[in-house]
């Protein structure tokens, strides 16, 4: 019979986490398949690198044979945030479902409800990008001579 030591403070024991059927782990590989499949077909489409380059002072008018523009550093930037947003939010949906799976709601629920100060915050990263885009849409759009 072993006695814990009488220093008054005891470890408390971790809780029991409910473990994950077969169907469970295959409902979550399948949910994580498929939106992998989805980012495939639709990042096909993308042309990376003519998204990442600076906008010509007048793109509405292409000119044949320009030289390519240099990349723009605001724009690796704000990709990066969209890239580390998407991933949270795909980690975020993982970690609901499992919840959801193993019939632990409200614990989902808590999940779900704190993911509003994190949009905000995402949504803060883009503000400025916003506010520049409505701007220029203002500045030079009902002006043709």
């Amino acid at each position: 019979m072993s006695s814990a030591p009488a220093t008054g403070t005891e470890v408390p024991s971790p809780a029991v986490q409910p473990t994950l059927s077969a169907v469970d782990i295959g409902i979550l590989i399948g949910f994580n398949l498929a939106v992998a499949v989805l980012l495939r077909i639709v990042l096909k489409q993308v042309d990376l690198r003519g998204a990442l380059r600076e906008k010509s002072p007048s793109a509405a008018v292409p000119v044949p044979d320009a030289p390519a523009l240099p990349g723009s550093s605001s724009r690796v930037t704000a990709l990066i945030g969209a890239v580390i947003l998407a991933c949270f939010l795909w980690a975020t949906a993982n970690v609901v479902l499992r919840y959801w799976l193993v019939g632990d709601i409200a614990r989902a629920k808590e999940v779900i409800g704190s993911m509003g100060s994190y949009f905000l915050a995402g949504m803060a990263l883009f503000g400025p990008y916003a506010v520049n885009q409505l701007q220029t849409a203002f500045k030079g759009g009902g002006s043709s001579s």
